[in-house]
């Protein structure tokens, strides 16, 4: 490509937007199985100090850790809500591109008065 020229290899992108597009359908439809046997094990994690002190990180998160090299825990709640916005959020990223695939094509063959490449 040009310098100044906006080109769009649509039979390369296209393809790779509806990749995108399926594979946020199939972890879509893996998430449900994946959280509910995360929350099927969190009996595992049991009821005595050490466990309890664990669950108040585990289910509130922190909002300050004490060493430098660890990061701020959101908790498992917050963590489970973001994994489906993530997912929800790459569909529609790759839908958009799809679209804008096509409008790319529609308006290259405008321009392009109608003929093929």
């Amino acid at each position: 490509m040009a310098p100044g020229r906006i080109d769009m290899d649509y039979d390369v992108i296209e393809p790779i937007m509806q990749g995108i597009v399926a594979l946020s359908l199939a972890m879509s439809e893996d998430w449900p199985a994946i959280r509910g046997a995360i929350t099927a094990n969190e009996s595992g994690i049991g009821a005595d100090r050490l466990a309890r002190a664990f669950r108040t990180r585990y289910d509130q998160g922190t909002e300050k850790t004490t060493d430098p090299g660890m990061s701020r825990d959101p908790g498992a709640a917050v963590t489970a809500a973001g994994a489906t916005k993530a997912i929800a959020d790459l569909e529609a990223s790759g839908q958009a591109g799809v679209d804008a695939v096509r409008v790319y094509m529609a308006a290259d063959q405008v321009a392009a008065g109608g003929y093929g490449r």
